[in-house]
């Protein structure tokens, strides 16, 4: 697939999302989130948290896979506030098919 190809593909996907914002009338969490995954390339469930007061990331993705946005995910491992290591989901907008 070209970079051409790659690149219409996410835009027609930031134009449906923007187009559902438009349709609502506000800014939702989904579109907190998938701004925030644009920005910084990748969002955990602590940087959700911590940085967006959502404490249900995997709902607000579910729903943005539902409107058609291709993220992906992996396991990363973690330190929690007591130093304990942990693991969380790293979700990211994903290249190429789902």
């Amino acid at each position: 697939m070209s970079t051409r190809t790659k690149k219409l593909i996410l835009d027609t996907t930031q134009q449906r999302v923007y187009d559902f914002i438009k349709e609502h009338g506000s800014i939702t969490t989904q579109q907190r989130v998938y701004d925030f995954i644009k920005e910084h390339g990748s969002i955990t469930t602590q940087q959700a948290n911590k940085e967006l007061g959502e404490t249900r990331l995997s709902a607000r993705i579910f729903e943005l896979k539902e409107k058609g946005v291709n993220i992906q995910d992996e396991w990363v491992r973690v330190t929690n506030r007591f130093k304990e290591p942990r693991r969380v989901k790293k979700y990211f907008i994903g290249r190429g098919r789902k």
